[in-house]
């Protein structure tokens, strides 16, 4: 299951979050260390699925335009409404 790079990047920021709100609070060592962990994981194991590249996407954002998502439709719902009267 590939979970979407968007997901990730939110979940990194909210335990790096975590980290620095149990680091702060006087949250025992274990748990500080525990969240340190595991923002230091995340982009290990992206590096890991899909390189260097993917990892400076998770960490700066969408630096390539293949990675921004199309916020318009491909298909205009008039030109498929054209389609279908083409049709019949």
């Amino acid at each position: 299951m590939i979970v979407p790079l968007a997901r990730t990047r939110r979940n990194l920021g909210v335990l790096t979050v975590l980290t620095a709100g149990a680091g702060l609070t006087g949250a025992p060592l274990w748990t500080v260390l525990v969240l340190a962990l595991t923002c230091l994981a995340i982009p290990a194991v992206v590096g890991l699925h899909g390189g260097p590249a993917l990892v400076r996407t998770l960490l700066l954002g969408a630096a390539t335009p293949q990675a921004i998502p199309q916020t318009t439709p491909r298909t205009r719902p008039t030109d498929l409404r054209r389609r279908e009267e083409e049709l019949v």
